[in-house]
């Protein structure tokens, strides 16, 4: 409704005064707000590169999102089109004057009128830009966000198949699970962890609640998932580094005949015997 009541108040002699010489400087472009959002654009990317992501730890090591950084593609996707409406009559003006001896005369006059009066073909041109921007925009965004759900579910799970709450025997034999499940067709690899929660009882007072992995390192690199930004080093090295933790046992001597060891609890426990 706004340009067609601005048009309205407009006579006849006015619209071809208008038309023949129009007004070169836009609103954006008399106060320079193009150059001021190009700025501020650059700056928001600045500080994206040196932050390196999106989220950011706070002071107490939580994980937070800063919503400023998410508008970064937008600002500078605007800023981008508002300077190209800027430079675009000064482009098209020099392209006539140097390409007039080579192209047609009916060419010749359309980038001409282009460049003399710019405004009703700018907005054709910052539709376009911005539909082309938007356009990359969703086929990246489109594989970032299904690599981010991958990575969520892959990340909640660990690898591709996951088998929780398996129960060993602590009395007595135990079949193991992996021949099992090895034999299944698909299966190329099985790797089994166990997650326990410990209790540090070498403190006289009180005790720390410990939770503790225990992994094959012989077939966990196969199986697990495993992201380049979760350590400085890779999978493989740290699995490496685990297998060189291995220490050997007490030695005995020749002659014994019987060794004991001195077990402090902290509270018995039907599921452990000893």
């Amino acid at each position: 409704m706004i340009p067609s009541i601005q048009a309205s108040r407009l006579t006849v002699s006015d619209e071809r005064t208008k038309s023949n010489r129009p007004n070169r400087l836009t609103f954006i472009s008399r106060y320079y707000i193009d150059v001021i959002v190009l700025i501020v654009s650059l700056f928001l990317f600045n500080q994206l590169n040196e932050q390196g992501s999106m989220a950011a730890r706070g002071v107490l090591g939580d994980v937070k999102v800063n919503q400023i950084m998410l508008a970064v593609p937008a600002i500078m996707l605007i800023a981008s089109a508002l300077v190209i409406l800027r430079i675009f009559p000064l482009v098209m003006s020099i392209a006539s004057r140097v390409l007039s001896r080579y192209l047609p005369v009916g060419i010749t006059l359309i980038m001409w009128q282009i460049s003399r009066n710019p405004s009703n073909y700018s907005r054709l041109l910052l539709l376009l830009i911005l539909m082309t921007g938007l356009g990359i925009f969703v086929s990246s965004f489109g594989g970032t966000l299904n690599k981010n759900f991958e990575d969520r579910v892959y990340y909640s799970h660990g690898s591709d198949i996951r088998l929780s709450s398996v129960s060993l025997n602590p009395r007595g034999r135990s079949k193991p699970l992996t021949k099992g499940i090895e034999s299944i067709n698909g299966v190329s690899t099985v790797s089994p962890s166990a997650r326990l929660i410990g209790t540090d009882v070498t403190k006289t007072f009180g005790s720390d609640s410990i939770t503790v992995l225990g992994i094959d390192t012989d077939q966990f690199e196969q199986s697990a998932w495993y992201r380049d930004d979760f350590s400085e080093s890779s999978l493989s090295k740290i699995s490496d580094t685990l297998q060189d933790t291995d220490t050997k046992g007490i030695e005995l001597p020749d002659r014994s005949r019987s060794f004991g060891v001195l077990v402090k609890s902290d509270k018995s426990r039907p599921t452990t015997v000893l």
